[in-house]
């Protein structure tokens, strides 16, 4: 015969271990409490007329008869265990009820849960098949890329190589290039020393250029005590000695200079600008006897300079003078500064000298002279436009601009002398 154990009592709540039938909680399921009433039950006495009666058993012919009391009893007990039962039926299908109701929310959020985790398991799924179906694309793109990455790696390297061959060679054409550019700029100096106003100054009017025509401001017959006299004899032995002629024409190069180069030359790219005009030194005007204004103007200078400092002994102001005309053509005079703002202009190529009535040279307010010459020049249909002064140091030769201007602007600067 099977154990009787909770599990298989209907009375037994499995979830809070209660027996419905005694309305006890169940301590151990294998033990069920209802067993344990049945074996402790106390063993009832019969009463006297029981135990006379059961010792009397089969004496008597025939059986006692049923007493009344015993069935009432009997029926009052069955009532009692029925109304016990339909309570505890009633209880028990409200425990049930409750508990069906709880279990049925608990069911009911289960089965929400299981469809929300449902459709995040397709989702997932979902990503995950496309993302499994990129990375194998992109696997294969890496693929390709990596070939091609290892392709221009190795093109990378024969052009590095070849980069540092052509960096060689830059560097070795830039170091010629510096030299050939060098070169050059020595000889763009020189040039300029030949043929560019006032940077001939330089080699023209030094000390040793003004020495060498000594000996030609002697034949003009001046003598240290005839200043103005002297001045004319200048003038009139250059009118005489020298012809106006044309110079020759010399390249000049134009050196390219690159943008943000710190100046620094460039082999290529030089271009050459033909000038008309070269600058004589005075010995070689007054030799040959032929020059243009500025052959002419510095001639002038350099006589009248030698006259001051060896023959008359006092060295006194004087400019050559840079006329600018209206068509940008220059011209190349001597303008003597006097005490008083007067102005004597020495013009051998411009056949001009400021002159008084009788022919002898003189001085005159600066504003007057200048005004005069602009008049002698408009004959010619030249338009002065602006004169520049220069000052030649001849022991040196160094010059400087003392003054740049309008006519009237140089007729102040003259008067203030």
């Amino acid at each position: 015969m099977r154990e009787k154990s909770c599990f298989v009592c209907p009375y037994y709540l499995r979830r809070s271990s209660y027996c419905a039938l005694l309305g006890i909680k169940v301590r151990d399921p294998l033990k069920p409490p209802c067993l344990a009433e049945i074996i402790q039950k106390p063993e009832v006495k019969p009463t006297t007329e029981v135990a006379r009666l059961q010792a009397g058993v089969g004496s008597e012919k025939t059986p006692p008869a049923v007493s009344r009391k015993k069935t009432v009893r009997k029926s009052s007990a069955a009532s009692a265990v029925v109304l016990i039962l339909l309570i505890l039926f009633i209880l028990t299908n409200a425990v049930w009820f409750f508990e069906y109701s709880r279990l049925s929310a608990e069911y009911r959020s289960l089965a929400d849960r299981y469809r929300d985790l449902s459709n995040n398991y397709d989702t997932l799924l979902f990503n995950y098949n496309y993302l499994t179906e990129r990375y194998n694309e992109l696997e294969g793109n890496f693929d390709e890329l990596y070939k091609n990455y290892a392709s221009l790696y190795a093109e990378h390297l024969d052009l590095q190589l070849k980069y540092y061959g052509l960096r060689f060679d830059y560097e070795s054409l830039k170091d010629k290039s510096a030299k050939t550019s060098s070169s050059l700029l020595s000889l763009l100096n020189e040039l300029e020393l030949l043929a560019f106003i006032p940077e001939a100054f330089k080699r023209v009017l030094n000390w040793s250029a003004v020495e060498a025509i000594g000996k030609y401001v002697n034949e003009t017959g001046v003598n240290p005590w005839d200043y103005w006299g002297s001045l004319q004899r200048i003038y009139d032995y250059i009118r005489a000695k020298v012809r106006y002629a044309y110079d020759i024409e010399i390249p000049v190069p134009n050196p390219p200079l690159p943008p943000n180069a710190n100046d620094q030359l460039l082999l290529g790219g030089w271009s050459y600008t033909m000038y008309e005009n070269y600058v004589q030194t005075p010995e070689f005007t007054i030799k040959y006897g032929q020059g243009d204004c500025d052959d002419q103007a510095v001639l002038a200078y350099a006589m009248i300079k030698y006259y001051m400092i060896k023959i008359h002994g006092r060295e006194y102001a004087l400019y050559i003078a840079m006329i600018v005309f209206d068509d940008n053509n220059a011209h190349l005079a001597v303008f003597l500064p006097v005490q008083g703002g007067e102005l004597t202009i020495v013009d051998p190529a411009g056949s001009y000298l400021t002159r008084d009535i009788n022919g002898q040279i003189c001085s005159r307010l600066a504003i007057i002279e200048l005004q005069n010459y602009r008049t002698w020049w408009s004959r010619g249909k030249h338009l002065i436009k602006r004169i520049e002064l220069y000052s030649v140091n001849v022991k040196t030769g160094s010059y400087e601009q003392v003054a740049s201007g309008t006519l009237e602007e140089i007729a102040a600067f003259l008067s203030k002398s």
